[in-house]
């Protein structure tokens, strides 16, 4: 697999075009012969690995001149440059290019200090690409040293990076094209080999009990649905080996460039492993690791515990040390918070929906086939072809793995996912294709493709791969930005967590043989032997504390013992359990209130009024009874008046013309309403 990957990936660009305009060093599996390419860069790269500009080769020969004119007589010379031949892959004479080049410098000098001895010497001779810095001279003391002494110093290497690391069309047309699930399935991490032992509420959980889920950003997810009566009192256990070794428990050579194809990482591969339990209410677990160089730093896994309906974003991560046993303690709880001005938040949040490849079945990824497979896709040179072959291999490989890629409903959208949306949405606005390192909205594939599937858009063109490279580098500052414009919910469920940590397993000599003989049955010692070289790692081990042990102490020699402490404490190293139990019974709710709200207020204005003024709510109806009574009798006087005045106009008599009985009504009337005001 690992020669298949480096041959696919020994080219920085899908495009002829597109691969002469990138300035990088095309990676191989052979150390000496990604050296030899080292020493052959004639690229365009002009700054130090520490960042600064490099000074042109024409000005070497006058080194010297350059320095007294810096630092006059603070530095001086031991010696006189006579002549000076300098000599990189690609220079000619007279240009003043200042590019990091693999160089040999020798000097032809005369000691100034005592006798006219002449010397030639080779300043320097690197292999690897150099230049001197143009303010080199600020770092040099002031003292007297040789011309050979003074190179020495001032000259600094140049990080030239590997294609397969600096440009991104290759390993993402891959992932794109074939289907990064595809490829995670028979290249990535493989539980048969990851996962030793699991037991919840007492009870043995296997492989078998897992389907795998592959979300962008948050490496492999295996989940299993399980429940337990016990609730409160049940505990998840997970013994788990941490790294990728090979039979000898190294790391494979060329890990890195194999996890850039299965996922979109740099530097790291990361494999999680997610759980589903009952612990009063439903829970994820995800456990990641990283995988890195030979001779690099390897970080520690990750776990990630979350609700169910939360996605596992890495942000919600917690390192778990390997060689020891880390216990977590949770608590549910709920948080339910006010909106203000000072503190806004959102009322409501919809559930949001991501494309999500998964699979239940899990089969064995040693199956040899891949291998003639992958001779017949390295012999073909389209790579249309070659990724279509490529693809139809893996599925004929995984047919019986129930392999689907739908939508992941996540009831709980946090902030995380609106932080997420703005970025996609900024990625797509200017580049009309989807991010394939992101998780994206089951929506957005209506409309878009990822940007490097070949089967969708065609030929990989420059614009995109330089719009694709752009917008990379842009997402930390559209995170910022999105901080700013995305409110946290107000309401919030979430675990509260306690950790314990402590070493295991504590591997002492021969005394661990019980632990590598259950070690090496789990791994199917004996009765089904696993081909895979990083169990036979631990076959090898038990077998010899086996030897050692049944071995008389004295007979014992000093250099077994030590080789086999040695990988012991090797095999330590790549081991890891996590545990996960309830911490309480009950979980905890906090909500937030308004500490002086509105009918509070309106109570008080109402007490205060009555004990000032002696008004009550039954002063204030009988006042609008009053007022309504004395209106209804204005309102019948000034009617009366627009009669009479009407019956004047007519040429009728004066008021004291009217009959006596309507005059009796009027005051019949007068008299009643001032009753009433009377009452009142």
């Amino acid at each position: 697999r690992l020669r298949f990957v480096n041959e696919i990936l020994d080219v920085p660009s899908l495009n002829p075009e597109i691969s002469r305009t990138y300035d990088c060093i095309v990676s191989s599996e052979d150390k000496l012969t990604q050296q030899q390419r080292l020493s052959r860069y004639t690229g365009r790269r002009n700054v130090t690995s520490t960042g600064r500009r490099c000074m042109p080769w024409s000005q070497l020969s006058t080194i010297e001149q350059v320095l007294k004119a810096r630092r006059g007589s603070e530095v001086g010379f031991m010696d006189e440059v006579r002549e000076m031949l300098i000599q990189t892959p690609d220079r000619l004479e007279g240009e003043s290019d200042n590019y990091c080049r693999p160089v040999s410098v020798v000097v032809d000098s005369v000691n100034i200090h005592g006798p006219k001895d002449f010397q030639r010497f080779s300043a320097i001779d690197s292999e690897v690409p150099v230049c001197i810095p143009e303010d080199f001279w600020a770092n040099i003391p002031s003292i007297t040293i040789k011309f050979g002494y003074l190179f020495n110093m001032i000259f600094q290497t140049c990080n030239v990076p590997l294609c397969y690391t600096e440009v991104p069309s290759v390993t993402a047309t891959i992932r794109d094209s074939v289907g990064e699930h595809l490829l995670a399935r028979q290249f990535g991490s493989d539980l048969n080999a990851g996962l030793t032992e699991c037991s919840f509420a007492g009870q043995k959980c296997t492989k078998d009990d897992f389907f795998e889920r592959r979300p962008p950003a948050a490496g492999h997810r295996f989940t299993a649905n399980m429940t337990s009566t016990q609730l409160a009192e049940s505990q998840l256990s997970i013994k788990y080996f941490t790294d990728s070794t090979d039979s000898k428990g190294q790391t494979v050579s060329n890990i890195d460039k194999l996890t850039r194809v299965v996922r979109d990482s740099r530097g790291s591969d990361a494999t999680q492993v997610a759980f589903k339990v009952s612990l009063r209410r439903s829970l994820s677990v995800s456990v990641s690791h990283a995988i890195s160089e030979p001779g690099c730093s390897t970080a520690n896994p990750q776990a990630v515990i979350v609700p169910d309906s939360s996605f596992p974003w890495a942000s919600n991560g917690v390192n778990v040390a390997t060689a020891q046993r880390m216990d977590v303690h949770l608590r549910f709880d709920k948080y339910s918070r006010l909106s203000t001005s000072s503190r806004p938040c959102l009322e409501t949040t919809e559930p949001i929906t991501y494309r999500l490849p998964s699979w239940k079945l899990f089969t064995s990824n040693e199956d040899s086939g891949v291998n003639s497979d992958a001779q017949e896709i390295m012999r073909s040179s389209n790579w249309t072809l070659k990724l279509s072959m490529l693809r139809n291999a893996l599925l004929k490989l995984n047919g019986s793995s129930a392999l689907t890629v739908s939508g992941s409903q996540f009831k709980v959208s946090d902030r995380e996912n609106c932080v997420n949306t703005y970025v996609v949405e900024k990625f797509t606005n200017t580049c009309r294709c989807l991010p394939g390192m992101l998780p994206i909205q089951e929506e957005r594939f209506k409309k878009l493709s990822y940007c490097f599937d070949m089967y969708s858009r065609g030929n990989i063109s420059a614009n995109t791969e330089k719009c694709y490279i752009e917008q990379v580098s842009k997402i930390t500052q559209y995170h910022f930005e999105a901080m700013n414009e995305c409110k946290s919910p107000c309401s919030k469920t979430d675990f509260s967590t306690r950790y314990i940590t402590y070493p295991w397993p504590n591997l002492l000599s021969v005394q661990s043989l019980d632990f590598l003989k259950k070690l090496a049955a789990d791994f199917g010692y004996r009765h089904d032997i696993s081909l895979m070289r990083g169990a036979s790692s631990i076959y090898y081990l038990y077998l010899k504390a086996q030897n050692l042990s049944d071995t008389p102490v004295i007979n014992r020699s000093t250099e077994a013992i030590q080789s086999f402490e040695s990988e012991l404490a090797a095999l330590q190293n790549r081991l890891a359990q996590l545990t996960v139990q309830a911490w309480q019974s009950r979980g905890h709710e906090v909500s937030e209130e308004e500490a002086y709200p509105a009918k509070n207020l309106v109570a008080d204005i109402g007490g205060a009024l009555g004990l000032w003024s002696g008004i009550s709510i039954l002063t204030i109806c009988e006042l609008l009874e009053l007022f309504i009574y004395l209106g209804q009798a204005l309102a019948a006087r000034v009617q009366a008046q627009s009669r009479m005045q009407s019956k004047n106009a007519d040429g009728q008599p004066e008021e004291s013309a009217r009959p006596e009985s309507e005059m009796v009504a009027l005051d019949t009337d007068a008299i009643q309403v001032q009753q009433r005001v009377a009452s009142s």
